[in-house]
C-alpha cells in the first residue's frame, strides 16, 4: 500500500526529485472570483436614479422603507455634477425612542467623488470576512439644481462592507 501511495504522489509532481511541488495546473486548487459572491450582491449596470428636489434624509430614507444595499445600486456616474455630499444617519433619543434622521452636509465633494470612482474589491471568499458588522452608510449627492442621487458605494461585495477609502474621504470632507 505504501508503495502504491508513493507512486500515486510521484505522478503529481514533475519528477525533478528536488522536493519542489510542481503539480500540474489542473491539480492546483482554483479560486473563483465569482462563485462566492452572494446572489444579492451583484451590482446592476447603469447609473443611479436622479431624483427631483432634495427634501430631507427622513424623506429619502423613511424608517418604514426597505432600502437596497449600497451594493445593489449602480455606481456613481461622473456625468452627475455633484456640488454637495450628504450623509444621513439614524439616531434614537436616549437609545430607545423613535428613530430620527440626522443630516450632515459638505460642499467639499472632491475626496468623496474620487473615492466613489474606486472599483469594488475582487470577491474571493466570503468565509474570510471579518465578523464585525458595519453600520449602513446612506450617502447622497446633490447637484447645483438640487437634484440628488444615492450612488452605489465601492466595497467588498462578498463581505458586504464599504471600502475603507469611502469613510476616509468622508472624514476629509468633514463628515465623519
Amino acid at each position: 500500500m505504501a508503495s502504491s501511495t508513493a507512486a500515486l504522489l510521484a505522478g503529481c509532481t514533475s519528477g525533478t526529485g528536488n522536493g519542489v511541488d510542481t503539480a500540474a495546473p489542473s491539480l492546483r486548487p482554483q479560486q473563483s472570483r465569482v462563485a462566492s459572491i452572494p446572489a444579492d450582491a451583484i451590482r446592476p449596470a447603469g447609473t443611479p436614479q436622479v431624483n427631483a428636489q432634495w427634501a430631507s434624509c427622513a424623506a429619502a430614507f423613511p424608517a418604514t422603507a426597505t432600502l437596497p444595499s449600497p451594493y445593489r445600486i449602480p455606481r456613481f456616474d461622473p456625468s452627475f455634477k455633484a456640488v454637495t455630499v450628504i450623509v444621513c444617519t439614524e439616531s434614537r433619543a436616549g437609545g430607545s425612542g423613535a428613530a430620527t434622521m440626522r443630516e450632515q452636509r459638505s460642499d467639499n465633494v472632491a475626496p468623496v467623488l474620487d473615492a466613489l470612482q474606486l472599483p469594488d474589491l475582487p470577491p474571493l471568499d466570503s468565509t474570510v470576512c471579518s465578523g464585525e458588522g458595519e453600520i449602513p452608510l446612506n450617502l447622497v449627492l446633490l447637484d447645483a439644481q438640487g437634484r440628488w442621487i444615492r450612488p452605489g458605494l465601492p466595497g467588498d461585495v462578498a463581505c458586504g462592507k464599504t471600502r475603507p477609502e469611502i469613510r476616509q474621504a468622508l472624514q476629509h470632507s468633514g463628515l465623519a
